[in-house]
């Protein structure tokens, strides 16, 4: 859905000046900052604000994004692994409910029935790296869950007091090795936000991809923190 005249109109006042064409190839993502513009799959998005975190051992950055067109807000996230990772999040926001288990996938091999919470599934999922979810009529398999901790730079995603998550990723394959993700292949992750006792945990779901360096080129680089 586009955004109405006023919305737009804000949104533009907002975009800073692009960069000359033959200049953007000497910038990538590591030059980025909030109050920046970036081109993601031929789409523009204004980078409205930037967290610094630790996935495991692995420090990744992660940009709140608004599409210029439609307002809609998306995420991306890299960070260098083995290789340089970039994931895209193109649909943020997914409901929990819109998440379906079977309770009694954990009964046969490991004797636990009849589980309804959510909570409790994922931490199955995690214990014994397996799991199953179904997400619009498709069937996702557990991939891996990571806990990540904010570093202190950056501003966090959210106002509360939010310092670490966790993170379960689902893929429509069952795999075991990074190497085994292409580029584009779906991912479901669910993470958990950990307030100061388990009432005031949050989720959020995020739908995504992965994607190639060249896919999102450095229009602005912006100057915010």
């Amino acid at each position: 859905m586009a955004l109405d005249f006023h919305r737009k109109l804000k949104l533009i006042r907002q975009i800073p000046k692009p960069l000359p064409p033959r200049e953007r190839v000497n910038y990538t993502l590591e030059n980025a900052r909030p109050g920046g513009l970036l081109e993601i799959e031929n789409t523009l998005h204004l980078v409205v604000g930037q967290t610094n975190y630790m996935q495991g051992k692995t420090p990744f950055k992660e940009f709140n994004l608004v599409d210029i067109d439609t307002g809609k807000k998306r995420f991306l996230e890299f960070g260098e692994e083995d290789e340089l990772v970039i994931n895209f999040w193109h649909t943020t926001g997914i409901p929990l409910s819109k998440i379906e288990y079977d309770n009694n996938y954990f009964l046969e091999d490991h004797g636990i029935p009849d589980v309804r919470s959510i909570k409790l599934f994922l931490d199955l999922c995690n214990k014994y790296d397996d799991g199953e979810i179904t997400y619009k009529g498709q069937t996702l398999y557990f991939y891996e869950s990571l806990q990540a901790t904010w570093t202190g730079d950056g501003k966090k995603e959210t106002q509360k007091a939010f310092n670490k998550h966790r993170y379960w990723d689902f893929l429509p394959f069952e795999a075991e090795e990074d190497n085994e993700i292409d580029l584009g292949t779906p991912i479901i992750s669910v993470e958990r936000w950990f307030g100061d006792n388990e009432e005031q945990d949050e989720f959020d779901v995020n739908y995504g991809y992965r994607i190639a360096p060249e896919k999102a080129v450095v229009w602005a680089v912006g100057n915010g923190k």
